[in-house]
């Protein structure tokens, strides 16, 4: 049971992460990947900064802090930008198509760093949904592979990979909402870094700007991150980390459904692909 409602956990934050890249996209079509970076972190930050005055800050040990702003580092800051720029070179689906075999990294650094379990059927449910989301994504949009999209979304995958990691470690003497409140509060405090250099071109972004940024910020962080820094204290990150990855699938299926759009003979073999890979994870 406790597995389950992991892998329900991991697919709310794939669908709320498949519509906050959306409007991310439409963001960066004017701004950069640092200023969306710094804005949403520095709303997102203050929700959980209030939430850890009320509950009260852990102790922690210089090594448990440094792995924190480790975990900031890699996850929010470092590799949401380089996938953001990835996605100014190559658009939405050929991002999310290289970057959809990160949790592979996730499952053989687990194995090599933590000592963490790794099956065939882990490696194989992976597999299937990195298969699945890459037969949503190819094609979708008529933009060309660039090599520097290419090279940032690789590095990108790398550095979300070393993020779940950090989660999957610190979540051994933190419970769920403190690792999430002290990650977010961390991204918040790199941001105030970031802010001298970026501050002019935050004080010119249009009032629509702000409304996505905040969307992007209290659904794609506040609560996303939440949810999914629960599914991997549930179901680990070997089954957390491939079902984040379905946000393009299941964004296809709502847009179905709440869109009356045609259900492609592609989608529907995504589909089944889809929980093929969650079975055979559940395995």
């Amino acid at each position: 049971m406790q597995a389950i409602i992991g892998i329900l956990f991991a697919l709310i934050s794939a669908l709320i992460w498949g519509t906050t890249t959306i409007l991310a996209r439409v963001f960066l079509r004017n701004r950069g990947g640092i200023t969306l970076n710094a804005v949403r972190l520095l709303i997102a930050a203050p929700f959980y900064l209030v939430i850890l005055l009320y509950t009260g800050f852990p102790h922690i040990d210089n090594l448990t802090l440094f792995i924190i702003a480790l975990s900031s580092l890699s996850g929010f800051v470092l590799g949401d930008y380089f996938f953001f720029t990835s996605m100014k070179f190559m658009g939405v689906s050929r991002s999310m198509l290289i970057t959809s075999i990160y949790p592979l990294w996730v499952i053989i650094f687990g194995f090599l760093l933590l000592g963490r379990e790794i099956t065939p059927m882990m490696v194989l449910g992976a597999l299937i949904i990195a298969a699945a989301v890459g037969m949503v994504m190819y094609k979708r949009e008529n933009i060309e592979f660039n090599y520097i999209g290419v090279l940032n979304a690789i590095v990108a995958q790398f550095l979300w990979a070393l993020a779940v990691l950090s989660i999957d470690w610190l979540l051994e003497g933190m419970p769920v909402l403190k690792v999430t409140a002290m990650r977010v509060s961390m991204g918040g405090l790199i941001a105030l870094f970031i802010l001298p250099w970026e501050r002019k071109k935050i004080a010119v972004l249009t009032a629509k700007e702000w409304f996505f940024a905040a969307i992007i910020a209290i659904f794609g962080i506040v609560i996303a991150q939440y949810t999914f820094t629960t599914a991997i204290n549930l179901a680990g990150p070997g089954i957390a980390a491939p079902l984040g990855e379905t946000s393009p699938i299941l964004a296809s299926i709502f847009a179905k459904v709440f869109l009356h759009e045609k259900v492609t003979s592609r989608l529907f073999l995504a589909i089944t692909l889809t929980i093929a890979g969650v079975a055979v994870l559940m395995m």
